[in-house]
């Protein structure tokens, strides 16, 4: 440490969730589940070296891109801030291929599959892939355990701020100086690492103990069926809720003095108890994390997300609109002990690390540009990104065009693409239920199409039909749908 004092800015601990994906990185270091990659079309000629200038510039704004996380040599795993690291560059031409989106293919997965070095790599690098005089891929990768998705848009507008800025001429003094100032006023990660150590530790861990006291069950989603593939790759998909129906949902949650967040929770629990014929549901919510008390802390850039537990549950005269304002009340009281490690959490209770089979997220940022950015239009746009998780069902909720829109991922080596829909459609019938009538009983959603009311009348309710008792009515269902 002594020999390269000089070189360093900062240095303080990982948050629980960071110290998480650095098990994960030194069990495995080729493990890809925690780099998220952007990939943007650019209908636009690119200028290399004001992308250098503006990549350098990103680095000294934003200390995350210049840490480096450490586990050698310490007691305990540490973030060391340097004062100086370049972000790495690549750039390719595929503009003479024969076959050019193959080619570029293959340079994003290698890309991907490469990982990164927590100590020898920076933990943001940038490829370019040239098509053409006017038209580039630009691809962004960042491993997670220094942001997280929020981060992702300041980080993106900032760097076509000063793209712009050079490209224009404007003197990279100038530009270094509004930096130092910018710096001089705001705070950086550290300061929430600061506030994470003050907070009450005992009184998280009783108000999480307390949610969790006497759940006894594992809500997960089986799959219907052998899925014939050694596949490890994660496969998505997604559904829309009718404009309608979101409109309703909406005004919904303003009665109950609550948010279309909260009911699409209140969707995935009585989907999860649906699977597992109980009333009472567990599954995993990832949070903003900001909700800490830090002067500017939405445009601090630094891993602030975490995982908390949601639990979703209801007795037999429990109407939609009291569960959904039980879960608005969960919620806000959660946001309190939202700092708290999921691995600690899970610790207090008896299924451990089977806890959470499910996450789900609520998106509300946009992986794009500010209006006011010049490269807003049709020049530049997100093509793809690549968001894994370490679980084998994942659910995110976002707003689109007035629409409720639920994104699957799942884990192909287990689920078929049957299962992925069928899960989504049943999400689909569930928010429709809910609208339909909120002053009923949850216990009297009526989760069946037509067709599957149909195949228990003639099928199911067949005298002599022997089907399996251990399975529930979801299962059934999704066994007999692959038979016909």
């Amino acid at each position: 440490m002594a020999t390269i004092n000089k070189k360093i800015e900062n240095v303080y601990e990982l948050t629980p969730l960071q110290e998480g994906m650095l098990f994960h990185y030194l069990y495995d270091n080729e493990f890809t589940g925690y780099i998220l990659q952007y990939v943007f079309k650019v209908n636009a000629e690119i200028d290399l070296n004001c992308i250098k200038e503006a990549l350098r510039l990103l680095s000294k704004r934003y200390s995350v891109l210049r840490t480096v996380i450490a586990s050698k040599g310490f007691k305990k795993p540490r973030q060391i801030v340097l004062f100086e690291r370049e972000l790495e560059l690549k750039t390719f031409d595929v503009s003479k291929k024969d076959d050019k989106e193959l080619e570029s293919k293959k340079i994003i997965s290698n890309d991907l599959k490469r990982g990164f070095d927590f100590v020898n790599d920076s933990l943001l690098r940038t490829t370019i892939i040239k098509y053409d005089e006017d038209e580039y891929k630009l691809v962004f990768s960042i491993h997670h355990i220094i942001i997280d998705g929020w981060c992702f848009d300041v980080l993106l507008n900032k760097f076509f701020e000063y793209y712009e800025r050079i490209l224009d001429g404007e003197h990279l003094l100038k530009i270094e100086n509004e930096i130092k100032k910018e710096r001089d006023s705001s705070f950086d990660y550290d300061e929430y690492i600061k506030w994470l150590g003050k907070q009450n530790r005992t009184e998280a861990k009783d108000y999480w103990s307390n949610l969790l006291y006497d759940y006894d069950n594992i809500c997960e989603i089986k799959p219907s069926g052998y899925v014939k593939n050694n596949k490890k790759s994660i496969g998505e998909v997604a559904i829309e809720i009718d404009s309608n129906v979101t409109t309703k949902l909406k005004k919904l949650a303003e009665e109950c003095d609550s948010t279309i967040n909260t009911i699409a929770e209140v969707a995935i629990g009585i989907l999860l108890q649906a699977y597992g014929s109980n009333r009472d549901s567990v599954f995993g919510k990832t949070v903003s994390g900001r909700s800490a008390d830090i002067r500017g802390i939405d445009n601090i850039v630094g891993l602030f997300a975490n995982t908390i537990p949601i639990r979703v549950r209801y007795d037999k005269n429990t109407t939609i609109k009291e569960l959904i304002i039980n879960q608005q009340k969960q919620g806000t009281d959660s946001l309190n002990y939202d700092y708290y490690s999921l691995a600690e959490i899970q610790s207090l209770t008896s299924q451990g690390t089977d806890l959470i089979k499910v996450i789900y997220v609520f998106e509300n940022y946009n992986s794009g540009l500010k209006e006011d950015n010049k490269y807003s239009d049709k020049r530049i746009e997100l093509e793809s990104y690549n968001e894994q998780t370490n679980y084998d069902i994942s659910i995110s909720g976002c707003e689109n065009d007035n629409k409720l829109v639920f994104k699957l991922l799942y884990h192909e080596g287990k689920y078929s693409l049957d299962d992925a829909n069928f899960i989504l459609n049943k999400l689909r019938i569930i928010c429709n239920e809910i609208i339909s009538c909120p002053d009923k009983k949850v216990s009297e959603i009526e989760m069946l199409t037509a067709e599957e009311k149909h195949l228990i009348i003639n099928d199911f309710n067949a005298t002599e039909t022997d089907y399996p008792r251990d399975k529930t009515v979801v299962e059934l269902f999704e066994e007999q749908v692959k038979k016909t």
